[in-house]
């Protein structure tokens, strides 16, 4: 499973995974199951959407077409 967070995602999951222990049902066995999964995923492999975006795109002077791609 490659599952892509943002920062404090993963926090956020397993707080609402704490608070659905109130309840025994099928959508809140899945939920935990599903973030004790993701959790011990990222545990292994990290797989963080990074915050900040750079861009490096050359543009033609004459043309003002973009040479190059975002990175």
């Amino acid at each position: 499973m490659s599952v892509k967070l943002v920062d404090g995602q993963l926090d956020f999951l397993k707080d609402v995974s704490k608070l659905s222990e109130a309840s025994d049902s099928i959508a809140s066995q899945s939920l935990r199951s599903y973030v004790k999964t993701l959790e011990e995923t990222q545990a292994l492999a990290p797989d963080v959407v990074p915050r900040t975006v750079s861009v490096k795109s050359t543009i033609e002077s004459e043309t003002g077409r973009v040479v190059d791609d975002i990175s």
